[in-house]
C-alpha cells in the first residue's frame, strides 16, 4: 500500500489533514514497518504451534455406557463369557480345548444406535485406552466397525459393517495406550466376503457402530480376565486446514482493513481541501441561507398534518398547468364555535381539536386529492374530476362522522363543522370558485350550522 504523499496535506493548520513534519511521516513509516515484522513473526509462530494447541476429548465408557459380552457358546460353540463387575466393565473369558472351528468371546461398546447410525471418529486423531489383563494370551485385539453406505446391509450391520483391527501386546496394557486411529487396518476378510474395490479399502471412521476389545485367533485355552479403565479418543480442536485457513482469513482481513483506513485517509484528505478550496465559511452560509428558505417554503400544516395555504396554492397551480383544474370539487369547511371552545378550555384543547380534525379530513382524501388548512378553523378539499353531486355526498359523509367523533375524550367534546361545497365552471380562476363557495358556507351558517350547502352556479 502507497504512503499517502504530502501533495494532498491542506496548507491550513486549522484542518486536521494538514502536512505532518518530515521526522513524523519518518516515524510513521518506522512503526508500520514495526508493526508488520511483528505480524510476520506471529504467523510464523501460529502456524508452528498447531501441535501445542488444546486438544479435545470423547469419553467413549463410563459407568452409565450400554456394553455387553458375547461369546461362541450362544451358538454351537464352548467358549464362556461372564461378567465380574459390569460396573467396572470387568469380564471374564474361558476357552477349554474343546475343538470348534472359531472360538471367541469379547466386550462390545455400541456408538449412536449401534447399528447404522454412529458416531464419527474422523475428526480425531489418537485412541486412548487402559486395560488390566490376566491371562497368558498374548495379544489382544481391539475392533471397530463402522458402517458404509453402499456396503453394508442395514438388515445385517453386525457382520456388514467395515471391520478394523490392531492387535497389542497383553504385557503393554496396563500402562495405558496412546495410538493413532490411522493405524487401524481393513481386515481382508471383510474386503473379500464383499467384494470391496481397492479404493473403497481404506478407513473412513466416520460413522463407527461398535468398538471392542477380544482375542485374535488362534485362541489360547484357559480364563482371561479384562477389566477396562478408560477408553476416549482425543484430537485437535480444529483441524490442519481450519487453523492455516484462519491465518489465512486474517491476513485477508487485515489487508481488506489496511486498504479501508488508506482509502478513509484518502477521502479524508481529499474533502479537507475541497473544504479549503470552497470557502468553508461562505458555504456553510450558502447552506444556512437555503435551508432557512426551504423551512419558509414548508408546504405542510405541522399540527393538522394538511397542506397549508401555500402548499393548497401550489397544488391549484399543478392542476392548472395539467389541465385538471376544471371539474374539480372545492369542500369548504368551517368548524362551527370554535371560538368559544378555545376561551373555555385553552389553546391546548383547541390544537387537539384542530388536529383530530385534520386525520378526519385526510381519511376522506385519495391520492389524487388535496386537504389543506385555510385558516384557523377553516379548512379547504380539493377533489379532482368529481361531480357536484359526488362532492355533496361526501361533504355530508365528513359532516356525519365529525358529528359522530368525541374530541378531547378526557372532555367529552362534541363538535361540528358546516360546509360549501361547489365544482368550477368553465374557465372559472381559483379565486372566483372560491368566492362562490364560501358564499355557500357562510349560508350554511347563517341557516343554524352543522350544515352542508351547495353554492349556486
Amino acid at each position: 500500500m502507497t504512503l499517502l504523499t504530502n501533495t494532498f496535506y491542506s496548507s491550513d493548520p486549522t484542518i486536521k489533514g494538514r502536512r505532518p513534519p518530515m521526522g513524523k511521516g519518518l516515524t510513521s513509516i518506522h512503526l508500520q514497518s514495526q508493526w508488520l515484522y511483528l505480524a510476520f513473526v506471529l504467523t510464523l509462530f501460529a502456524m508452528l504451534a498447531y501441535d501445542w494447541l488444546p486438544t479435545r476429548k470423547l469419553p467413549l465408557l463410563d459407568e452409565n455406557t450400554s456394553t455387553s459380552i458375547y461369546m461362541d457358546s450362544r451358538g454351537s460353540g464352548s467358549s464362556e463369557g461372564v461378567w465380574v463387575n459390569q460396573s467396572k466393565h470387568h469380564f471374564r473369558c474361558t476357552f477349554t480345548p474343546v475343538y470348534a472351528p472359531y472360538k471367541f468371546c469379547g466386550f462390545n461398546i455400541p456408538q449412536g444406535d449401534g447399528d447404522i447410525k454412529g458416531v464419527d471418529f474422523s475428526a480425531y486423531k489418537n485412541l486412548n485406552f487402559k486395560i488390566n489383563y490376566a491371562g497368558n494370551s498374548e495379544l489382544i485385539r481391539f475392533y471397530l466397525r463402522d458402517f458404509i453406505d453402499g456396503y453394508s446391509d442395514t438388515n445385517d450391520s453386525r457382520n456388514t459393517s467395515q471391520y478394523l483391527r490392531m492387535h497389542f501386546p497383553a504385557r503393554d496394557l496396563m500402562n495405558g495406550i496412546t495410538v493413532p486411529l490411522n493405524q487401524f487396518t481393513v481386515a481382508e476378510w471383510w474386503i473379500r466376503s464383499l467384494s470391496v474395490p481397492a479404493e473403497k479399502t481404506f478407513p473412513k471412521l466416520n460413522n463407527i457402530v461398535n468398538l471392542g476389545i477380544d482375542y485374535p485367533y488362534p485362541v489360547t485355552v484357559g480364563s482371561h480376565e479384562i477389566q477396562v479403565e478408560y477408553i476416549y479418543l482425543e484430537g485437535p480442536l480444529l483441524s490442519k486446514e481450519t487453523w492455516y485457513l484462519s491465518i489465512f482469513a486474517f491476513w485477508f482481513l487485515l489487508l481488506v482493513l489496511k486498504n479501508l483506513q488508506q482509502l478513509y485517509l484518502y477521502r479524508k484528505l481529499l474533502s479537507a481541501n475541497t473544504r479549503e478550496l470552497d470557502n468553508a465559511r461562505t458555504k456553510a452560509s450558502q447552506l444556512e441561507q437555503e435551508s432557512n428558505r426551504y423551512r419558509e417554503l414548508s408546504l405542510v400544516d405541522q399540527l393538522t398534518c394538511t397542506l397549508n395555504r401555500r402548499g393548497i396554492q401550489r397544488e391549484i397551480a399543478l392542476l392548472e398547468e395539467n389541465n385538471l383544474w376544471e371539474g374539480t370539487a372545492m369542500l369548504l369547511v368551517d368548524i362551527d364555535h370554535f371560538k368559544p371552545v378555545n376561551d373555555n378550555y385553552g389553546h391546548d384543547v383547541g390544537d387537539r381539536i384542530l388536529e383530530t380534525f385534520g386525520h378526519i379530513l385526510n381519511e376522506f382524501a385519495r391520492t389524487q386529492d388535496c386537504v389543506g388548512r385555510w385558516g384557523g378553523e377553516e379548512f379547504i378539499l380539493l377533489y379532482p374530476s368529481t361531480q357536484p353531486h359526488s362532492a355533496s355526498v361526501l361533504a355530508e359523509k365528513i359532516r356525519q362522522r365529525v358529528e359522530q367523533t368525541t374530541f378531547a375524550s378526557e372532555l367529552n367534546l362534541k363538535i361540528t363543522a358546516s360546509f360549501g361545497v361547489g365544482t368550477t365552471k368553465d374557465s372559472e380562476s381559483f379565486e372566483d370558485c372560491f368566492k362562490r363557495v364560501d358564499r355557500a358556507l357562510y349560508q350554511a351558517k347563517e341557516m343554524g350550522r352543522n350544515k352542508v350547502l351547495c353554492a349556486a352556479l
